[in-house]
């Protein structure tokens, strides 16, 4: 569970700096930008369900408790 995560803020923080380097620096040109951030964003949002179906997965797997029931 932890890895997704991990990989989520990575990529948020991947595309914070992307931004504020176009900002200041403009080291890409327009379209490159876009298509960075584009690629980013999809990967930010791909990691983040992958993280949201493990931890429903690992929480629905688990066996319910004898008492749970009655």
């Amino acid at each position: 569970m932890k890895a997704p995560i991990a990989i989520s803020f990575t990529l948020f923080l991947l595309g914070v700096l992307l931004f504020l380097a176009q900002l200041w620096a403009q080291p890409f040109g327009a379209e490159l930008f876009s298509k960075l951030i584009l690629t980013d964003g999809a990967l930010f949002v791909v990691s983040l369900v992958a993280a949201f179906l493990i931890r429903e997965h690992a929480e629905t797997a688990k066996p319910p408790e004898k008492n749970e029931l009655d």
